[in-house]
């Protein structure tokens, strides 16, 4: 995560307020590891499966080769990669990195092969990052989907603001070609 954020409960996840301005309870689950799988996503050379449980902060690894065995022991193979931002969806990069949408922070983050988490972007704007796509054009693709303000959230009331967002970062990396 970046320096300097507040570890106070994010905008995202705070309660939503009723008609009455009391804040109602927001429960949000988790998906089983690999079974219910949301982000999730190959990476260079498709030898790894990057993988997340359904909003998250962990991020997980599997070997490609034991998944696809019938016989094979995937299980054993598991990795876990350590802590990274809430995000839903994943993309990786033929340089071995990882992306992901910060849905507490507005931002776009990137892991490199060594474990570190960048921010790429951030911004008012970037709301409910999701849906990554890493091009031939070298650039990091990514659309702000704003679930968060979707009328099943407020009381029917829809908080989306139009346009939105289909993002492009320069990320100096092309996509994973499998073979």
């Amino acid at each position: 995560m970046a320096e300097g954020r507040s570890r106070s409960l994010p905008p995202v996840l705070r309660a939503p307020r009723g008609r009455t301005g009391r804040r109602r309870s927001l429960t949000l689950g988790l998906a089983t590891q690999l079974q219910q799988a949301v982000g999730s996503d190959v990476a260079a050379a498709g030898q790894v499966r990057y993988y997340c449980p359904l909003s998250s902060r962990r991020l997980y690894s599997v070997d490609v080769a034991a998944l696809a065995d019938p016989g094979g022991e995937a299980a054993e193979t598991v990795a876990d990669l350590g802590p990274k931002p809430m995000a839903d969806g994943l993309e990786s990069d033929d340089k071995g990195r990882v992306y992901g949408g910060d849905l507490e922070y507005n931002a776009i983050w990137r892991r490199t092969p060594d474990g570190v988490i960048e921010t790429l972007a951030q911004g008012r704007d970037l709301v409910w990052v999701d849906t990554l796509s890493v091009a031939s054009d070298r650039l990091l693709y990514a659309i702000a989907n704003q679930l968060n303000r979707q009328p099943d959230f407020h009381e029917s009331h829809d908080l989306r603001r139009k346009p939105y967002l289909l993002l492009r970062v320069p990320i100096d990396a092309g996509p994973v070609r499998l073979r």
